[in-house]
């Protein structure tokens, strides 16, 4: 009503309240970038060279204020997840021309990526009644979470190629 007075209707939280009453954000970044070089040094070498980073963050916070309905102590949460990943590319291959039909390609590679991940988020049932603050004493917190992981990987290579007559 006019008053800010929500009727309970029950089980479950009136829907006119939560829309005027909970806040509920999400914040999402990402960047991707990367630096490609490409040389070809003498006649038939080829030098290729790639590095790419690729980061994202996404912050999501929930706020429900103190005498809301259905959550009488309101309710905060906040949760982040962050992402870093770096790829590192080189390759050399050599075309050399054996005869008028043959040709050999030798190529020679590696690879490295990485990966980094962290979640966090944390709980709180019980909030500040000061309207438009958002006070959360870790004390109160009912639940949480924190992961992280990193993994990397590499490889490299060697190839040979022989062609006929531009055929095989």
């Amino acid at each position: 009503d006019e008053y800010g007075v929500y009727p309970n209707i029950g089980w479950m939280a009136n829907p006119n309240e939560a829309i005027d009453r909970i806040k509920a954000t999400t914040t999402n970044f990402r960047a991707v970038n990367d630096i490609q070089v490409h040389l070809t040094p003498l006649k038939g070498l080829r030098v290729n060279y790639v590095l790419g980073y690729d980061y994202s963050s996404s912050v999501g916070l929930l706020f429900i204020p103190k005498g809301f309905n259905t959550k009488p102590n309101g309710r905060s949460e906040k949760n982040t997840l962050n992402t870093n990943m770096l790829n590192s590319d080189l390759n050399v291959s050599y075309k050399f021309e054996l005869s008028p039909s043959v040709t050999l390609t030798t190529s020679a590679g590696n690879s490295y990526q990485y990966q980094s991940s962290s979640v966090f988020g944390v709980i709180n049932d019980k909030v500040s009644s000061i309207d438009n603050v958002i006070i959360t004493d870790p004390a109160s917190a009912v639940g949480g979470s924190d992961y992280r992981a990193e993994s990397s990987l590499w490889g490299n290579h060697i190839q040979e190629n022989i062609s006929f007559k531009n055929r095989l």
